[in-house]
């Protein structure tokens, strides 16, 4: 039931501030993704409420708290959550892999996922993501991308973990992901699922930790005009460099 593992994210530093009015403490550690492969854990950009700064992102153990500031803030993430109850390394390595996504059907009930989907929600800002298309005898890649802005704002979930061995804190996030509907049900089209988008309009309610049970599912049904065209098959290659501008191109410009 789940899909969303490549994304792009090549807005700068600047976009990515002006878009969510957000301070950026790390800004000096930002770089482009053309594309980041989940499976490889890569550090994104995350957008959260202004709560999470860096005395609590250093305390794996203790919530935000929340204030009544509307600002955001930008913080840098791992792909791959790792709850905070794990209690070793080799677990979390193992785990990492199988929260990429994570369910909003289930969100709620799962162990990895349950404890964030209520305190502790982020937005994943990207500029488009990778999905592949089964034909008759080959599966398709597309790059799908917001129709009429720049920025997709997915809906994820975030953890903070201090391994007992080394005393290091990983901050970790999973991207949410539902049933697909319109354009991403034609191209996913052996699982149907998406990303989760939320409308700008929606963000801060999103990012807001007294958010309701009842106010997170609905925002679950945001909705958001995308756009989508053809690929290459560079994503997919193990020995060329995807993470390049051309991964993005439609098929017929290369």
């Amino acid at each position: 039931m789940l899909m969303c593992y490549h994304v792009s994210q090549d807005s700068n530093a600047a976009a990515l501030k002006a878009k969510y009015k957000a301070q950026y403490p790390l800004e000096n550690q930002h770089h482009l993704f053309f594309h980041a492969n989940g499976f490889a854990h890569p550090e994104l950009a995350l957008v959260c409420a202004s709560h999470l700064n860096a005395t609590n992102l250093n305390n794996a153990y203790s919530l935000p708290v929340h204030n009544d500031s509307s600002e955001m803030i930008i913080n840098r993430f791992k792909w791959g959550l790792i709850p905070h109850w794990v209690k070793d390394w080799d677990t979390a390595k193992k785990l990492r892999i199988q929260t990429l996504n994570a369910v909003s059907e289930t969100v709620f009930e799962k162990p990895s996922f349950r404890d964030s989907i209520m305190t502790r929600r982020c937005i994943i800002p990207v500029t488009g993501f990778f999905e592949w298309k089964h034909l008759e005898k080959h599966k398709q890649p597309f790059y799908i991308y917001p129709a009429d802005e720049v920025i997709f704002n997915l809906a994820g979930i975030y953890s903070s973990w201090k391994n007992p061995s080394t005393l290091e804190v990983m901050n970790t996030f999973s991207i949410l992901t539902k049933e697909a509907s319109g354009l991403m049900a034609d191209i996913h089209n052996s699982k149907f699922r998406q990303p989760v988008f939320i409308q700008n309009q929606h963000v801060a309610s999103w990012l807001n930790p007294t958010l309701s049970k009842n106010g997170v599912l609905e925002l679950f049904q945001d909705k958001v005009e995308i756009d989508a065209h053809p690929i290459s098959n560079l994503i997919s290659s193990k020995v060329e460099d995807s993470n390049i501008p051309d991964v993005t191109l439609p098929l017929n410009l290369l």
